[in-house]
């Protein structure tokens, strides 16, 4: 039986960080909802403005929205945040949108919606759980 050539190890080693890449953004990113969603407050927020950038790239251009939000905080008053929404949200000024907060810092805040909460740990989770399989097969003799 011929030693593994230099090519499959580095190939599995590569795979190998792939996996534990994505899983370790999945777990970044799902704690910062399970938090929300565990100890956040749901609120109805206004969009009191929008910052719209496009910029150049390559394959076209690249559109990013902050919304600045304003909402009430238990015992503070109106807070502001913001959420970077892309276009998916559609807000515009005055449009309402529920958001979860974070009563100890309530300035850290989501839309209250799947994709903003879970979105990004599924795309690497899913990253990760798609290399696993050529990670635990076995190398062709």
């Amino acid at each position: 039986m011929a030693a593994p050539s230099k090519y499959l190890a580095k190939s599995r080693a590569l795979r190998l960080l792939i996996v534990v890449t994505g899983f370790a953004a999945a777990t970044y990113f799902a704690y910062g909802s399970i938090l929300l969603v565990l100890r956040g407050q749901a609120v109805e927020a206004v969009c009191t403005s929008l910052d719209v950038k496009t910029t150049e790239a390559r394959d076209g251009r690249r559109t990013s929205v902050t919304y600045h939000l304003a909402y009430p905080v238990e015992g503070q008053g109106m807070t502001e945040g913001t959420i970077r929404g892309g276009l998916s949200f559609q807000l515009a000024e005055g449009d309402k949108i529920e958001v979860l907060y974070d009563p100890r810092k309530p300035s850290r805040v989501r839309a209250n919606r799947f994709e903003s909460l879970w979105g990004l740990s599924c795309i690497f989770g899913a990253l990760g759980l798609m290399c696993l399989p050529g990670l635990l097969r076995k190398p062709a003799s």
